[in-house]
């Protein structure tokens, strides 16, 4: 939730990516997202530099888990299709991966 909108799409899990979240700006095509105080900047994306802007998150939830923080930050790339999932949203819970099954197991950090 940004802004007190919602942002839906399927999410892959990224451990390279040190970001929080990783949207398509089409996520915010026609929601009305002020972006007046985004950060700008540059991304390291598959060896090269993008442009990209972050601007906060309200609560990144998954499933019936979710994290908030005030430092929470969602950046914007037309580059990427889907959304990613960096390591920096997976910091709040405890992640198990079973590689047998391929099942990912989320649970809150209390």
């Amino acid at each position: 939730m940004v802004q007190g909108k919602t942002l839906q799409d399927t999410f892959n899990i990224d451990t390279g990516c040190n970001q929080f979240v990783v949207l398509n700006t089409k996520h915010i095509e026609g929601q009305e997202i002020d972006t007046t105080n985004a950060s700008y900047g540059k991304g390291a994306v598959n060896g090269g530099f993008r442009s990209a802007f972050a601007i906060p998150a309200d609560i990144i939830k998954i499933g019936e888990l979710y994290a908030t923080s005030q430092n929470m930050h969602v950046t914007f790339d037309n580059y990427w299709p889907g959304g990613l999932l960096g390591t920096r949203t997976m910091e709040n819970f405890i992640v198990l991966l079973d590689l047998i099954n391929y099942d990912l197991y989320l649970k809150k950090i209390e």
